[in-house]
């Protein structure tokens, strides 16, 4: 099982934002490189950010749950 990056952030935040909305729907959520910018927020943009990733099988459901987690991002309740 091939893990998938569906999105990157420079912000733990929002990171754990969108784990919580995967999760909530049952998908296994992988987060990459959190740590790393934790220590030293300057590597984010080195990096390519924190990583959220997802199996390979979970791809087109978290690609909705991305949808719905952008738009929400764009209009704040």
């Amino acid at each position: 099982m091939a893990l998938v990056t569906i999105r990157s952030f420079e912000y733990p935040l929002e990171v754990t934002l969108l784990k919580g909305m995967l999760e909530e729907v049952g998908i296994p959520v992988y987060i990459k490189d959190e740590f790393t910018i934790l220590m030293n927020p300057l590597y984010s943009n080195a990096i390519g950010g924190i990583k959220v990733q997802v199996l390979e099988e979970d791809v087109e459901k978290a690609m909705q749950v991305l949808q719905d987690f952008e738009a929400t991002q764009n209009n704040p309740i």
